[in-house]
């Protein structure tokens, strides 16, 4: 019981897989490095990492796209 097997170490892997590809294809939509997605394993993180999404301006967002044009 004290023992980690590979099965345990898949079913992590399987996890952060799961967790880590949405945030890796949404920072690349949003002009962040993808590569910091990795970092949204650890919790507090991925609690930041949404706060800077959310408020951030997205680069196909309409009203970043009208302030082009004036």
């Amino acid at each position: 019981m004290g023992s980690f097997s590979l099965w345990h170490l898949l079913i992590v892997l399987i996890f952060a897989v799961g967790f880590v590809a949405p945030f890796w294809i949404i920072f690349k939509r949003t002009g962040l490095p993808a590569i910091l997605s990795i970092l949204t394993v650890l919790p507090l993180i991925s609690i930041v990492f949404l706060w800077i999404i959310a408020l951030k301006r997205w680069p196909n967002d309409p009203a970043v796209n009208l302030d082009q044009k004036k």
